[in-house]
């Protein structure tokens, strides 16, 4: 048997490496043909959950503003301003004098034009709680259970004598308009209007006529106390002025006898809207 040398035995090892290497490679691409199938599959599957995953996210993302939209700050500021009238007794865009009556009383004058005879005396305060001054037309009126008519009188000795029982020599009344409109002329819009300076508070006196001695309820009328006035058409074509006016209720305690020395008691006041019956308007041309 022949020995083989070191030299010829690598030699005859690296003649057969390339064979074994061509072997190789017939093993290999079974193995990447494999692959390529199995990963296709998995691309597909990968496909349709990544669109499952993505409109599930999607519907969240659209539900998620539906549930927790909070509300806009301009919304919100808008919704402030719209809010409605909760004081019913004052509709918006009017404006209301306060009237506070203090008490009612009689008085019998000692001297001047009245002296002898019988008044009843409304003392009451006037106060504009707006910001603008206010042109003002307070009209006040009275009548009792039996049907007579009271209006505020001009007499300015029994106010003088009044303003001496009161201890006050401030109070606004008749007298004081008259001196006013002296000073207007006769055509002038405002010949009867007083002005109420923005916060004034103003004490004042209304006179009226004796009240009947066997009468014992009283209800006094004040209008001008704001500016809602508004024209009514009716059915028959006819047209009314309807004015808010503050009403007030009184009950006297006492009899026929020493009348003035009789008490008045104030057992309500309300807004009522008072109609006046006014000519129909010309017609148009």
């Amino acid at each position: 048997m022949r020995v083989l040398s070191p030299s010829l035995l690598l030699g005859l090892l690296f003649s057969l490496a390339p064979p074994a290497r061509a072997q190789d490679e017939p093993a290999e691409e079974p193995a990447a043909k494999e692959a390529a199938p199995a990963e296709e599959p998995a691309a597909a599957g990968g496909d349709e959950p990544a669109s499952d995953e993505a409109a599930k996210d999607g519907g969240e993302a659209e539900a998620k503003p539906a549930k927790k939209a909070p509300p806009r700050k301009g919304a919100k500021k808008g919704a402030e301003r719209r809010a409605p009238n909760l004081f019913l007794e004052t509709p918006s865009g009017y404006w209301v004098i306060d009237f506070e009556p203090s008490h009612l009383r009689m008085i019998s004058p000692k001297s001047g034009m009245g002296a002898g005879r019988v008044y009843m005396y409304l003392l009451y305060t006037l106060t504009n709680g707006t910001k603008e001054n206010r042109e003002v037309f307070v009209d006040i009126t009275a009548s009792s259970e039996n049907g007579k008519q009271f209006s505020d009188i001009f007499l300015p000795s029994v106010e003088k004598e009044i303003e001496r029982k009161e201890g006050s020599s401030d109070l606004w009344g008749k007298s004081d308009l008259v001196a006013l409109q002296a000073k207007k002329k006769p055509n002038d819009p405002k010949y009867n209007y007083v002005t109420l300076k923005a916060g004034e508070r103003r004490n004042c006196v209304a006179i009226f006529n004796r009240l009947h001695p066997n009468a014992q309820k009283l209800k006094i009328q004040v209008a001008g106390l704001s500016n809602e006035i508004r024209g009514v058409t009716k059915e028959d074509g006819s047209r009314e002025l309807e004015e808010r006016v503050r009403e007030l209720s009184f009950e006297r305690t006492g009899d026929e006898y020493a009348i003035t020395l009789d008490t008045f008691t104030l057992t309500g006041k309300e807004w009522i809207k008072k109609k006046v019956p006014i000519s129909a308007a010309p017609a148009a041309e």
